[in-house]
């Protein structure tokens, strides 16, 4: 029977493989790839956006951030929007509610997060490509529900 991959090496895998549009269609590179003690970080940027993929493997939640660079650089934490947020301006319709919570399975087993990194990726090339093309206005407005 083969050995199951680590979590890490599950995560920054999967990562890679379905996050990987970001490098093809939006000119990302991965910026950064590291583990901070419960953290595994994966951060895509091009010259006006960046993206963070996280999952912390004790508390069970993976997090997808979308970032506006300021001078190339990402800027504070404060500054950075949870991709369900992103979802919330652009289509208050999605049924996506902007939340700080991730996206959380009692057990991400190995198809949980495969599965969970895969809608992520999903959501983000559908919902964000004036963001990650370096058109940030959506996030200076307010919610499209509230200007109709």
């Amino acid at each position: 029977m083969p050995a199951l991959p680590s979590p890490a090496d599950l995560f920054f895998g999967t990562v890679q493989r379905v996050f990987g549009f970001l490098e093809s269609e939006y000119g990302c590179g991965v910026s950064d790839s590291h583990r901070s003690g419960n953290w595994l970080m994966v951060t895509y940027a091009n010259e006006t956006a960046g993206v963070m993929v996280s999952w912390n493997v004790y508390d069970q939640v993976i997090f997808v951030y979308v970032i506006p660079l300021q001078d190339g650089q990402l800027p504070p934490y404060a500054k950075w929007w949870h991709l369900e947020r992103l979802i919330e301006r652009v289509d208050p319709s999605s049924g996506i509610e902007g939340t700080k919570t991730g996206k959380r399975a009692s057990d991400l087993d190995q198809e949980g997060v495969v599965r969970v990194l895969t809608e992520y990726a999903d959501l983000l090339r559908g919902y964000g490509d004036e963001v990650l093309r370096g058109d940030f206005s959506i996030l200076n407005e307010p919610p499209r529900r509230d200007r109709q």
